[in-house]
């Protein structure tokens, strides 16, 4: 392995929580799964915004979820990479137990069960990337976090089967997971409904939705119940308690349905419970199994039987990919690295990026 450096540049939060650029050691050290990964293109989200403006992190934590780049080390227990290979990878950014973890720095800690080989090869020409296939280091940094996300929800939540005859609904289909959601499901053989802007009703169904709901309509609650579709599974990717409450009133009493979210925690909050449905929440910072526990406070349960659904669900995600069935959001490259960070942050806090993924290179001059 080539000498690594004594120090690298990284974004934390600091005592203030804000996100600022410092040096930090390189951790080389490697538990028996994890692989250590020289960042080259890695994704922006929301939740970097939540663990510093709401103190789920704690100060001198890791920042980012989503990367790619090139395998410089592996520990004893890996299995699926070696140096050398590309890696696409979601990690606990934020995690006050892996402070040495998050993807916004030069040398990244991940999990072998959260890493996929995707074969992603340099860099894309341009800096505005238009929805296609897997191939570059920007492709896969924009949706590590979302196949994850995926993976513990509508595959081990909902449970991974061949039936053809299920039908999911959709909160948010234009969301990143909802995109990546709406054609995973499609490879199953679901039927899709999505609730979304109307804007993007021809790009959901050419994703693969057979139905696109106006998320802005006054009777959304009325459009769904009139559709008369047997749902066996409902998925709210976005939103606030009324996005479940909406979908909840929606839903029929007559069978067992399972309904997961991805930001309300629970749904204490509706008054009039419906028997025969189960809600769970997805947090894919518990994708290693293990309780986390906020800066605030917060506590978060892993789903048992996590660990053992990821390593059956990564290889289905590589497959997909070699056969071309996944599609990236578009994708805007900011310039500048580590030094565009809080800027595309406060982007995506003033609502002003829709259907794309902001995504930073790393490069030897940062």
């Amino acid at each position: 392995m080539t000498p690594l450096p004594n120090t690298q540049t990284a974004i934390k939060i600091n005592e203030e929580y804000k996100l600022v650029k410092i040096e930090v050691p390189v951790h080389s050290e490697l538990e028996g799964d994890e692989i250590l990964v020289k960042a080259k293109a890695i994704g922006l989200n929301h939740v970097d915004n939540y663990f510093a403006d709401f103190k789920w992190a704690s100060p001198g934590t890791g920042v980012g979820t989503s990367l790619s780049g090139d395998v410089i080390a592996v520990g004893k227990d890996v299995t699926r990479f070696k140096v050398g290979d590309t890696i696409t990878s979601f990690t606990f950014g934020s995690d006050s137990e892996f402070k040495d973890h998050g993807a916004l720095q030069q040398y990244v800690k991940v999990l072998e069960t959260n890493s996929f080989q995707l074969n992603v090869k340099g860099y894309a020409s341009t800096s505005d990337i238009p929805k296609g296939p897997i191939t570059n280091y920007e492709d896969g940094a924009s949706l590590a976090d979302a196949l994850i996300t995926i993976g513990i929800s509508i595959y081990h939540t909902f449970g991974h089967n061949d039936e053809k005859d299920k039908t999911i609904l959709i909160y948010g289909g234009s969301t990143n997971v909802g995109q990546i959601a709406i054609q995973y499901a499609h490879t199953l053989g679901w039927k899709i409904i999505t609730i979304a802007s109307q804007r993007y009703e021809t790009l959901l169904k050419e994703l693969g939705a057979n139905i696109v709901l106006d998320y802005h309509s006054e009777s959304l609650v009325e459009d769904i119940i009139s559709l008369g579709e047997h749902i066996d599974y409902a998925y709210i990717t976005t939103g606030s308690t009324k996005s479940v409450e909406q979908v909840y009133e929606a839903l029929p009493t007559e069978y067992p349905i399972k309904l997961e979210g991805l930001q309300v925690p629970n749904i204490d909050f509706i008054e009039n419970k419906k028997s025969n449905i189960t809600y769970e929440l997805t947090r894919a910072f518990t994708s290693h199994e293990r309780i986390i526990t906020y800066g605030n406070g917060a506590s978060h349960k892993p789903k048992p039987g996590t660990l053992k659904s990821l390593k059956e669900f990564v290889p289905i995600i590589e497959n997909l990919q070699k056969q071309g069935k996944l599609k990236h959001l578009p994708i805007k490259v900011l310039p500048g690295g580590f030094d565009a960070v809080n800027e595309g942050l406060k982007l995506l806090k003033e609502g002003k990026v829709s259907n794309q993924r902001l995504v930073i290179r790393v490069n030897e001059e940062i």
